[in-house]
């Protein structure tokens, strides 16, 4: 072979070496580039959905029966007022995490066993549960409020989705029977407590533990978040956004949304339970209702469908029905 031919065979290999390299460049750009744009879009997703510093809690039970004004502005139709006539004892637990945990306890004046936990709703806090609370405590019962990790006064970093919340609300049930050895406790909760309480109907409770009330929960925590992309966002790749913000959670908190099925619980549960949902809600559909419902064949369950009620306004669009439906049901299981 001859020295130009030589020479021509390696100026071509040159140019297929440098067009190799130029693209390998290219494309370890472009996928730097996606892996960034797909952590900061999990990273803003993530912390839109459930960094707990993103709340508007308001104050505590104890706060409120100090100074109500702003409260009856703010949150109408929840009986915040009602926080003013009652004594408040604060009580505190520790998560597993070590974080500070607060709940709000409320005797009734006639000496009861019959004890209602009632739990708040996303980015909400106890406050929120008054109208609950006087029902039950007019009926007899004393009153336990908790705050949820990263809402109102107790400490934490995210929203839990009622996942690691469950383990919080043993605990509040224990310091229940630990105050009170022959407590008969009924769990309620709205929304994200509504789905707190069927989570932790879904663990080995103690027998305390007589009867659950879930109003408006979701059925799936994945299903849920992409139900609210569609309804309130008009966003593009939608997947994307999810599995990004999924990977970012599974980093932050260990959990995988999937996991946060409250169907899965539920089909565990041995603790009779009354489904609520409002057809008008927009927030958690309608439809997650039978999910739950149809979820387990064996527990005593009953279903309350309010006509026209919007999320967690069941028991303001039908107050009457609402508790008369509640006590009617609960009365089976509480002496």
């Amino acid at each position: 072979m001859s020295k130009n031919n030589k020479d021509e065979k390696c100026s071509k290999l040159s140019i297929k070496q440098k067009l190799a390299i130029t693209f390998s460049s290219i494309f370890a750009f472009f996928a730097v580039i996606i892996t960034v744009a797909y952590f900061l879009v999990g990273h803003y997703a993530f912390a839109f959905a459930l960094n707990s510093e993103v709340k508007d809690n308001g104050r505590s039970p104890v706060e409120v029966a100090e100074d109500v004004t702003d409260f009856e502005i703010q949150y109408p139709d929840t009986n915040r007022d009602w926080f003013k006539e009652v004594d408040i004892n604060v009580k505190n637990i520790y998560s597993d995490d070590g974080y500070k945990l607060y709940g709000y306890e409320i005797l009734n004046m006639v000496a009861s066993d019959k004890w209602l936990i009632s739990v708040h709703g996303y980015r909400g806090s106890a406050i929120e549960q008054g109208l609950y609370a006087e029902a039950f405590y007019n009926e007899g019962y004393n009153i336990l409020l908790p705050d949820l990790e990263g809402h109102g006064n107790s400490q934490g970093k995210y929203v839990g989705m009622g996942y690691y919340d469950r383990f919080d609300i043993l605990k509040w049930i224990n310091l229940v029977i630990e105050e009170n050895p022959k407590a008969q406790i009924v769990l309620h909760g709205v929304s994200m407590g509504g789905a707190t309480v069927l989570m932790t109907t879904g663990e080995n409770l103690p027998r305390n533990v007589k009867v659950a009330i879930s109003d408006c929960a979701y059925s799936n925590v994945e299903e849920e978040f992409l139900y609210l992309v569609d309804e309130y966002f008009d966003l593009p790749f939608k997947n994307f956004i999810m599995s990004a913000a999924n990977v970012m959670s599974k980093i932050r908190i260990g959990v995988d949304f999937k996991q946060i099925n409250i169907v899965d619980a539920v089909e565990k549960s041995k603790t009779p339970t009354l489904f609520i949902h409002g057809t008008e809600d927009k927030f958690v559909p309608f439809y997650m209702l039978d999910k739950l419902y149809n979820a387990n064949k064996l527990i005593q369950k009953q279903k309350l469908i309010v006509n026209d009620a919007h999320h967690g306004m069941s028991a303001t669009v039908e107050t009457e029905l609402y508790f008369e439906t509640v006590f009617t049901f609960v009365d089976n299981y509480i002496d």
